[in-house]
């Protein structure tokens, strides 16, 4: 188990809102003796300057790590392909807009491909996904002109300002070194490039509604953001905050670009969603993300 901090203000000072449900002899395989790792959670705790909260301790990278490998089925439900279709599709269409280019896009933690599928159809060229989980990294493979890598982002080895588009659905919520996995984002884009980014709204009507029967409380998730802290995240890696939403039921999604020419910092749109789960009815659901 490794300590860590407030990625915004970087320390480790605050309190404990939830103490650890996680078993002292859990391993961090998904099939091992804690049985379920969304149901289960670490310590939560609170900034006592930003009041983020975040889990610590946490797994060390190598059990980080197994969490994924190990994994035995993917993000999407049996059923629920079409819904998740629809609402990537509906996610991609927020950062359309914001495309100068359509040559090569990556999609961090691309699960089955979905979204891979979408960019492509839309005419981009090139379409790169990482998926540690065996399962899913086989389907997401299955999309015509992709190129799926299984090592985690950070041991990727990609060229400076390579990509137009890269994508993190739900994934910020699910690193250690925040900080440092933004700005090698930042590096990956080309000058005008754009992110996109699903996060979850810890400050949601289901959060205050369950407590810490709030389903991203689980062992998958090391940050949990409010619509305060995740603006603060992203200003500290250098991007301008154009737009910042969030819902209370739906998955919402960051929308971050680089600079242009005439620009010293790029520029972001945030929105934060409800939580993981089956959601209701509607536009944007029903679908479920860990």
């Amino acid at each position: 188990m490794r300590n860590i901090g407030c990625p915004i203000c970087g320390k480790d000072e605050g309190r404990t809102i939830y103490p650890q449900t996680l078993t002292p002899d859990a391993k961090p395989m998904a099939a091992g003796p804690m049985h379920d790792p969304e149901r289960v959670h670490y310590r939560i705790r609170e900034c006592s300057g930003c009041r983020l909260r975040y889990s610590s301790p946490i797994f060390d990278e190598a059990g980080v790590r197994d969490l994924y490998a190990d994994a035995a089925h993917t993000n999407v439900r049996s059923g629920e392909e079409g819904n998740v279709k629809r609402t990537f599709e509906l996610y991609y269409e927020l950062i359309r807009p914001h495309l100068a280019r359509r040559d090569r896009m990556l999609d961090i933690g691309c699960d089955t491909g979905t979204l891979l599928d979408v960019a492509r159809r839309d005419g981009f060229r090139e379409v790169f996904g990482i998926e540690p989980n065996p399962v899913a990294a086989a389907q997401a493979a299955a999309v015509p002109g992709s190129s799926i890598s299984r090592a985690f982002y950070e041991a990727t080895v990609y060229p400076p300002e390579h990509f137009d588009l890269i994508t993190l659905i739900h994934v910020v919520d699910h690193l250690v070194d925040v900080n440092e996995f933004l700005a090698r984002v930042r590096g990956h884009l080309r000058r005008g490039g754009a992110v996109l980014a699903v996060v979850h709204n810890v400050e949601s009507l289901l959060e205050r509604l369950l407590g810490e029967r709030f389903p991203p409380y689980n062992v998958y998730h090391h940050y949990f953001f409010s619509k305060r802290t995740l603006r603060l995240l992203f200003e500290r890696a250098g991007f301008d905050v154009a737009v910042l939403r969030a819902s209370r039921w739906s998955e919402r999604p960051t929308i971050a670009t680089r600079p242009d020419f005439f620009s010293t910092r790029p520029r972001c749109c945030l929105r934060l969603s409800a939580a993981s789960g089956t959601e209701p009815s509607g536009p944007w659901g029903p679908t479920r993300f860990p």
